[in-house]
């Protein structure tokens, strides 16, 4: 999702008039999906650091 993201907004700095394009609908979809790609990403990343714990890597000696 990010991805897509990235690549409408790339798109529309090549064309300001994209933007106005954009209607509200989407404008509040695109902050939905940020928001919940932030928490997905945020709840992997901490997953990953509990396992990493429970197995004893990432520890420095």
């Amino acid at each position: 999702m990010l991805i897509a993201l990235f690549t409408i907004a790339r798109e529309a700095n090549k064309d300001p008039e994209l933007y106005d394009q954009l209607d509200e609908q989407i404008s509040c979809e695109v902050s939905r999906m940020t928001a919940t790609c932030v928490v997905e990403l945020h709840g992997s990343r901490l997953l990953n650091h509990q396992e990493q714990d429970r197995t004893g890597k990432g520890q420095q000696k």
